[in-house]
């Protein structure tokens, strides 16, 4: 049972550390984004002047 119980765990911290990283990079993507955004309308607004 001991084994069974570890095995669990250890299937329950890998299925976590794996969401961890989905949502770390999926929040990545999006500051990527607006970050990108604002650099772009900077641009725009600065070529305009």
């Amino acid at each position: 049972m001991s084994v069974a119980v570890a095995v669990l765990v250890f299937a329950a911290v890998v299925v976590f550390a794996a969401v961890v990283v989905f949502a770390v990079v999926v929040f990545a993507g999006v500051v990527a984004r607006r970050a990108s955004r604002v650099a772009l309308t900077a641009s725009t607004d600065s070529g305009s002047w």
